[in-house]
């Protein structure tokens, strides 16, 4: 069962003190002393199912799992939440934890747990991924396309999902953050996106094979809006960028905001060229909703 998660991860040399029997048997002693909760406890964990909702396996999480568990034991308290197909729905962490300890995996099963609730509950955390809830959302949602598209241009190029959604939002405000955790953003300009990763990737490859000092701010979501208002310019040229890196990569310095990543960016173009790019005429803007 469980197909599939087969072990997702290696923690043979990871601590694996077992509780004794009278642990096991006072866990399960509590759990009767709550009638009103219907919670149950087992050690065949062969009999859970993987959930289509599941994120992928966080391995530091298990281990910090495995480490508590070792202290307290399972807590009734944050059971494992399960469908009556006992299909695993909220705490395959915990499952993966209890079963390399092989102690009892306490859970409660609830055919209530439809895909809003999950939403509701991953959102709720601080630490859903960008990347886990871009992949969750390509399957479900109401544009699961537009984050299709997303995660096609992150696996294509190699770029960060953070940078490609600075660019495809034009600057993330509430309301755009709002609609991406929960799966109703919509993607337009797609050929404009694409046209902005592809240039990117190119630039990227460059700063890295250069090694161009300050790398991760020339990468990062902060300066990809310059790049992309560089980019954007009728009289901007690719080739002459890439010939301009190449020749006086010592001229490229990092800003401390989009508008001096630019400025520095186009001096770095312009520099001892002529039909130069004025930086001061490109309108910076970051536009409030864009989806």
């Amino acid at each position: 069962m469980f197909k599939s998660y087969p072990n997702p991860i290696n923690l043979s040399n990871h601590n694996k003190k077992k509780m004794s029997p009278l642990d096991h048997d006072q866990l399960s002693l509590d759990i009767d002393r709550r009638p009103d909760i219907i919670t149950y406890a087992t050690r065949d964990y062969d009999k859970f199912n993987a959930n289509k909702y599941n994120r992928d396996v966080d391995e530091h999480l298990i281990k910090k799992l495995i480490d508590s568990m070792q202290k307290i034991g399972f807590d009734d308290a944050t059971p494992i939440i399960v469908n009556s197909a006992l299909e695993i729905l909220d705490g395959h962490h915990r499952y993966y934890a209890a079963k390399h300890l092989n102690i009892e995996c306490i859970y409660k099963v609830n055919d209530k747990f439809d895909l809003q609730t999950y939403i509701m509950k991953e959102n709720a955390r601080k630490n859903w991924p960008t990347l886990q809830q871009i992949k969750f959302y390509t399957t479900h949602g109401n544009n699961p396309d537009s984050y299709k598209f997303l995660f096609y241009l992150h696996e294509k190029y190699n770029i960060r999902l953070d940078v490609i959604l600075e660019i495809a939002t034009g600057g993330r405000n509430a309301e755009i953050g709002r609609k991406l955790k929960s799966g109703e953003w919509k993607l337009d300009r797609k050929n404009e996106l694409e046209n902005f990763c592809i240039k990117f990737f190119e630039i990227m490859k460059l700063l890295k094979k250069l090694n161009i000092p300050f790398l991760p701010k020339f990468l990062s979501r902060n300066c990809a809006p310059a790049w992309n208002k560089l980019f954007l310019h009728p009289q901007f040229e690719l080739s002459r960028l890439i010939y301009q890196l190449e020749c006086y990569k010592d001229q490229l310095h990092p800003g401390t905001s989009g508008k001096t990543h630019l400025k520095n960016i186009c001096h770095l173009y312009n520099y001892k060229r002529r039909n130069c790019i004025n930086h001061e005429s490109i309108k910076w803007s970051v536009k409030k909703e864009h989806n």
